[in-house]
């Protein structure tokens, strides 16, 4: 299994690491309850890499992996995929999406004005190459409930209203107690930007934060940058437990004989750590 842990936006420099094999799956390949969940992820989404098309809808651009990121070719996902979304949420309201705090941030440019919310970014067959969405996928922020980030301090959440209601989809059950140790978990979100992937055969490794934080549990789900704000579920209850907020490593590294780039890297397994804020420290 991959041990790719995820901290900060994609525009900062935390990475995630690759350890095993790579459990992320196109949603089309996830069971069907998966599947129907799935229609309440969306991705925040820069408004620069949105086109407005004359018809009213919208097409997503955004940089091609194998020509921009000098990937190898034959690295998964990256011929026909493009790195689109900037972070992860899901909805908890009819109006309102959960995700972490770090992924608002005026400070670094990233605003709620900078972003869409756009829901359907994920592959819906072999030959997805691009991206045409309604209007019924995509949305504008209106404003932030809450919004907590007190790094290196371990809450890192945040609720954002959007500016109409979203039309046929449901918002996603949160879980009303805290989850256990050695429970088992999957997660929904958009790996460095790739169309949204579900990665399982993950389990929680910790009650506590490494930083000591009672508000976090680790855990060891495949995950990458731009995963943060991601819900993490109990695989039992297909409930969200948690909030992907932080972890450790490189997205990608050199294979050094190609001179290309694939996913991860090799890292000490005590190095090895992701964390989820508990879904409870949401407030709206």
């Amino acid at each position: 299994m991959i041990k790719i842990l995820s901290s900060l936006l994609l525009i900062s420099n935390i990475h995630a690491s690759i350890s095993g094999s790579d459990d992320r799956h196109e949603i089309l390949d996830a069971p069907l309850d998966i599947q129907e969940l799935s229609k309440s992820i969306a991705a925040l989404i820069p408004k620069k890499v949105v086109e407005k098309l004359p018809d009213g809808k919208f097409k997503l651009l955004g940089l091609n992996y194998v020509e921009k990121l000098n990937f190898c070719s034959d690295a998964r996902f990256v011929q026909k995929q493009r790195l689109i979304a900037n972070c992860s949420a899901f909805l908890i309201d009819e109006n309102k999406i959960g995700t972490a705090g770090h992924c608002i941030d005026d400070e670094m440019n990233f605003s709620i004005n900078d972003y869409y919310v756009v829901f359907d970014y994920q592959v819906t067959d072999r030959d997805n190459s691009e991206f045409i969405l309604d209007k019924n996928q995509v949305y504008e922020i209106e404003e932030t409930i809450q919004r907590v980030f007190n790094f290196p301090s371990d809450k890192d959440v945040a609720v954002l209203k959007l500016k109409r209601s979203v039309k046929n989809r449901k918002p996603l059950k949160l879980a009303s107690k805290r989850i256990r140790n050695g429970s088992p978990l999957y997660i929904l979100g958009f790996p460095f930007g790739l169309p949204m992937k579900y990665q399982d055969n993950g389990y929680v490794t910790g009650e506590e934060a490494m930083h000591g934080g009672v508000d976090s549990f680790t855990h060891n789900l495949d995950t990458f940058s731009v995963n943060s704000g991601s819900a993490i579920f109990s695989s039992e209850t297909n409930e969200i437990v948690g909030i992907l907020v932080r972890g450790s490593g490189a997205n990608y590294e050199e294979r050094e004989e190609e001179k290309c780039n694939d996913w991860g890297g090799l890292v000490r397994k005590r190095d090895h750590f992701g964390e989820g804020n508990y879904i409870d420290l949401l407030k709206f």
